[in-house]
């Protein structure tokens, strides 16, 4: 979090050669418009300052020095005492920031680096605003489960009742015949009919449909037939 009476006034000193003062001046910017102080060169040494002692005071004020770590940083006289100063004064005042194709060696290696190499504008503000957070990383929500996924319960593989009761009911009803998507269609005569009455049901959902153009008075004719004297219902 920003500084606050609690903590050092400055919260980073930003460590960098001339090489990298593009990459500087963004990571302060961001930083500073996130709501953090800090203290780079660029902006707050004047001219003919002493470099040497502006840099032990920025070293001593600064909560963390963020050292831009790129080839030119590693090959400076000058940076190595800045980071060397701060990791003196406790690893966790130094955070390393790699913005180029770089192996950190020595102690360097030892320390965990923000990686902004490869990543755009915005994934870049994200890692450095996210890096220089202290505290658990914990993510507000669950991780997703990295084993193998659920598999979806077995299809029931009888005929569909819902679809059958109510052909039945419309037949013996002596109403019109219920409209019967194609994808229950499919479904009823995938289905293996469990008693006889379901193997008739399924002929005639299928029969009725527009494409045998068959006579919806017919088919209920059928049904009752089939039943026998006893079934209720207009024959005709």
């Amino acid at each position: 979090m920003p500084s606050s009476a609690a903590t050092p006034p400055i919260d980073f000193f930003v460590s960098y050669t001339q090489a990298d003062r593009a990459w500087a001046e963004w990571i302060a910017w961001q930083l500073e418009d996130a709501g953090y102080k800090t203290l780079i060169q660029a902006w707050d040494f004047d001219p003919g300052s002493n470099f040497v002692s502006a840099m032990q005071r920025a070293l001593q004020k600064a909560g963390r020095t963020i050292a831009v770590l790129s080839e030119a940083y590693f090959a400076s006289g000058f940076t190595e005492a800045e980071w060397t100063g701060a990791f003196a004064a406790g690893r966790q005042r130094l955070l390393p920031v790699r913005v180029c194709d770089c192996r950190p060696d020595g102690l360097l290696a030892a320390i965990v680096y923000l990686d902004l190499v490869g990543a755009d504008e915005v994934a870049a503000r994200a890692k450095l605003l996210a890096g220089v957070e202290r505290g658990r990383r914990k993510p507000p929500t669950a991780p997703p489960f990295p084993g193998a996924a659920a598999s979806a319960p077995p299809a029931f593989p009888g005929v569909a009742r819902a679809p059958l009761s109510g052909l039945r009911r419309a037949i013996i009803d002596g109403g019109e015949l219920p409209e019967i998507s194609e994808a229950v269609l499919h479904e009823i005569l995938a289905a293996s009919p469990r008693t006889l009455s379901d193997y008739r049901l399924a002929r005639i959902a299928e029969w009725s449909q527009p494409r045998y153009a068959l006579n919806k008075r017919f088919t209920r004719l059928t049904l009752l037939l089939d039943q026998g004297q006893d079934a209720q219902g207009m024959r005709w």
